[in-house]
């Protein structure tokens, strides 16, 4: 699991082995998302394509996640105020939704990475505790 920049993969893939399934972090996903969303200029329409990205990407079952994806950018495509948003999104995620959606995680014992993204700040924590036990 990765950001989208490819320089971990590349990187764990000459210091391991390359891997079958790179899955990119979903909190990069959504946030890169979000700041294309300023794209849509009215902020109600703004919050209904969010929301349709979320169940869209959080769709579990393939066959359902592909009528979604292309009823999702159909209606973004015909609707001038989400154009500019839906064609970056096709460009960037539509074309590999093998990387973000959950449907293609099932059974890689990958659903969610709020752990491996919380770990950072645990590290922090026990740095800091032990610096502050020696003073």
């Amino acid at each position: 699991m990765t950001d989208d920049a490819p320089a971990f993969y590349n990187a764990w893939s000459y210091v391991m082995v390359t891997v079958k399934n790179v899955l990119l972090c979903a909190w990069h996903v959504t946030r890169n998302w979000h700041q294309n969303l300023n794209k849509i200029k009215n902020p109600e329409k703004r919050k209904i394509v969010n929301k349709a990205l979320k169940a869209v990407k959080e769709e579990l079952c393939l066959e359902t996640f592909s009528k979604l994806m292309k009823q999702f950018i159909q209606e973004l495509l015909n609707d001038s105020d989400t154009c500019e948003f839906v064609k970056s999104f096709q460009q960037n995620y539509a074309k590999r939704p093998e990387k973000w959606a959950y449907c293609y995680r099932k059974g890689l014992g990958i659903n969610t990475n709020m752990y491996l993204e919380s770990l950072p700040k645990k590290l922090k924590i026990i740095i800091l505790r032990e610096s502050m036990s020696k003073d």
